[in-house]
């Protein structure tokens, strides 16, 4: 799918906000594609057994010339702070649920082993 996905797992010395956390990876964006819109479509998250349902944006960007995507999930348990971010063609929904789906399965508690 020409996708990519990283997850990052966090502990603070003193936790920031889901909300902070985001506001960082939104500016980081930013700083690396200043031409980055929001995505105006329909964003996907998800929950998993009772577990929180993560903050979620996406930008529609260029990497190489090629429209891309790229969506950013923020989530806390316990005391750590989980984020993801996947990266892939723009206009393909699935790059957005396969993205929520990995980070939230990724998350302690969440998954089936």
């Amino acid at each position: 799918m020409d996708t990519d996905i990283s997850l990052y797992a966090t502990r603070y010395p003193q936790r920031p906000s889901p909300e902070e956390v985001m506001q960082s990876a939104v500016a980081a964006i930013g700083q690396r594609w200043p031409d980055a819109k929001a995505r105006r479509d329909e964003l996907i998250s998800v929950s998993v057994n009772d577990g929180p349902t993560p903050l979620v944006t996406g930008y529609d960007i260029q990497v190489n010339g090629q429209a891309m995507a790229t969506f950013t999930f923020v989530a806390h348990q316990d005391d750590w702070s989980f984020k993801g971010r996947a990266t892939g063609p723009a206009g393909d929904t699935p790059v957005n649920l396969l993205a929520a789906i990995t980070f939230t399965t990724s998350l302690p508690g969440n998954r089936k082993d």
